[in-house]
């Protein structure tokens, strides 16, 4: 019995340390793409994980750089990747290629298209290289992008990027929110204040874009937690100086075009700005009144400076112990500047994704079809608080109180003191 015993356990252990053998002969012959994932530090919930492209290397003269890539079938099917490059680059200047076996490639042409931006002057400026893909059955799965001057020398185009094609067809939530790139922040109250009243009034979700410096990741750990917060790491490959905010131009089309088919509308705003509808009270009140004409693709939110170094008010409202004790400064800055009262002077934008091709910071500046335009939205219907610390020349007198926020306190400061209590 002893020896049959042996026998067995010796055929098991046998068995086990064969299939862990050929478990790792599998994998190291298996050609591995470079991974497209960086994850951040977390507790173990698959919520935190970070997910992005991630910036790559054309691997040109030229010192160009690609971060992600989407499939638009608006029109003839093509894919857009979102890239960072140097000014003044010809419209032909790349080429995209997929690998359809392990060694045959399918070439596509590509066109460069800058983002518009203002004459900043910057050395590298935001754009979009569109992959014309040959014909609607042609749908790459992994895509890549190479220059047309390598392509000269080495004509089997060995690319040093691989991106995964993101392809949404399926609509998943109605309301997202774009924030800018996170540098050196670490305001955590200004950042949950923003996120707790945007949930208030709506708002399902939250890409946000983690550039580096900043200590708020508790904070971003907690949304993700709660399935409200998406975080994309903006692991910029240039010197900040030679573009402009980090280039926020690039994020607002990643996220354009991340929310295409996903999100039926995005709102692009700073942490430190809040829409304010004391009238329409939610974001579906928004857009049931203002996208009610089919060709209207976005409207603009007027902005307002709520200067944070002046006086806290000194009216009492519910709440008013804890939103002093913790800095509210929803609550406590009630005295703003004259409202901005020109479209695209501070504003910022909601937009129905599918139906725009490019923004400014701003506003949208090119629509798919050119049926479709941009409003505003009336300053009696929302306001767009922006809450700063430093002086602006837009703060322009005369100042006046505006006590809406007050209104919201009862259900608004408990909700923001629990979130801040709990992380």
């Amino acid at each position: 019995m002893k020896t049959y015993f042996r026998f067995l356990m010796c055929t098991i252990v046998a068995s086990v340390l064969s299939l862990f053998i050929m478990e790792i002969s599998v994998k190291n012959s298996m050609h591995l793409i470079p991974s497209t994932k960086n994850t951040r530090s977390s507790t173990g919930d698959h919520q935190n994980s970070t997910e992005t492209s991630g910036f790559q290397p054309v691997g040109d003269a030229n010192e160009s750089y690609v971060y992600s890539a989407f499939y638009d079938n608006r029109d003839a099917p093509v894919i857009r990747i979102i890239a960072i490059l140097h000014d003044h680059l010809t419209p032909d200047v790349f080429k995209c290629v997929s690998r359809i076996e392990a060694e045959q490639r399918v070439f596509y042409p590509a066109v460069l298209e800058y983002i518009p931006e203002p004459k900043w002057g910057y050395k590298y400026r935001s754009g979009i290289i569109t992959c014309k893909l040959l014909n609607s059955s042609q749908n790459p799965e992994i895509i890549s992008v190479v220059s047309s001057s390598t392509l000269d020398t080495e004509p089997s185009g060995n690319p040093s990027n691989y991106f995964h094609v993101q392809n949404h067809t399926i609509l998943q939530r109605n309301f997202t929110r774009c924030v800018p790139a996170f540098y050196d922040f670490h305001d955590k109250m200004a950042l949950i204040q923003m996120m707790e009243t945007d949930l208030m009034f709506g708002m399902e979700m939250f890409i946000m874009y983690d550039f580096r410096n900043s200590t708020v990741d508790d904070v971003f750990r907690y949304y993700q937690r709660n399935g409200v917060l998406k975080l994309q790491q903006w692991n910029l490959p240039i010197n900040t100086s030679d573009i402009h905010y980090y280039g926020q131009l690039a994020h607002v089309h990643d996220c354009l075009y991340r929310n295409m088919h996903q999100s039926k509308y995005v709102l692009f705003a700073d942490v430190d700005e809040v829409v304010v509808s004391p009238l329409l009270k939610t974001w579906h009140g928004i857009t049931d009144k203002y996208f009610r004409n089919k060709n209207r693709a976005a409207a603009s939110f007027t902005s307002v400076f709520f200067p944070t170094f002046l006086n806290s008010t000194t009216k009492n409202f519910t709440g008013r112990s804890n939103a002093m004790k913790y800095n509210m400064t929803y609550f406590l800055k009630t005295t703003h500047a004259r409202v901005l009262p020109k479209q695209g002077a501070r504003s910022k934008v909601l937009v129905k994704p599918e139906f725009v091709s490019f923004m400014e910071i701003h506003k949208a500046v090119k629509f798919y079809n050119k049926a479709y335009h941009e409003c505003s939205i009336s300053t009696n219907d929302a306001l767009l608080h922006h809450y700063r610390s430093k002086y602006s020349i837009d703060m322009r007198t005369p100042y006046a109180e505006d006590n809406v926020m007050h209104t919201l306190s009862e259900q608004l400061v408990p909700k923001i003191f629990e979130t801040f209590s709990n992380i």
